[in-house]
């Protein structure tokens, strides 16, 4: 909080150094190991909860995460290079007004991906350079609102195993 980050370029404001890396929430800063082994779901949903109450993105640093079922209690934000291996489903809140998902790959689990139990809320989407191993697919389907399609962006999502049976986006069940 008393170190100073002095940003570069024209019209750059100086601010702590704290503030800075507050930008970010990492899963690591809530205990994720990312080994392929330990369960991380807690950690995971913790970090997502705390960056959804602080209008913060989620970084998924580089190794495999162990994940269970969670749901977001928000608009979800994630990004990195690592690998969410599932062995639940993530949820959208019926809070969810955005998703915003780039780099993060998915392996094994029974349905991979995202899904949204209730009504569509949410209003804008982001999905770029997703990879999908392995289970039934990647679903963003009831999720997003009537109307709102147009601006989402659904971008090099790669689906890298024969048993990936498919990549759905859309409001059907």
């Amino acid at each position: 909080a008393d170190i100073d980050y002095d940003p570069a370029g024209t019209g750059a404001v100086q601010r702590s150094v704290q503030s800075k890396l507050r930008e970010t929430v990492s899963v690591k800063d809530f205990g994720a190991v990312g080994d392929g082994v330990t369960d991380d779901t807690a950690a995971i949903q913790a970090a997502v909860n705390y960056a959804s109450s602080v209008n913060a993105f989620v970084l998924l640093p580089a190794g495999t995460y162990v994940c269970g079922a969670f749901t977001t209690s928000g608009s979800l934000r994630m990004f990195g290079t690592g690998v969410i291996s599932q062995t639940g489903t993530i949820t959208l809140a019926d809070t969810a007004s955005e998703l915003v998902l780039s780099g993060v790959g998915f392996t094994k689990g029974n349905n991979i991906g995202i899904l949204q139990a209730s009504t569509g809320t949410l209003q804008w989407a982001h999905v770029t350079n997703i990879t999908i191993d392995g289970g039934i697919g990647f679903h963003l389907r009831g999720a997003v609102k009537e109307g709102y399609f147009s601006g989402n962006r659904f971008e090099n999502l790669y689906a890298t195993s024969s048993s990936c049976a498919a990549i759905q986006i859309g409001t059907g069940s």
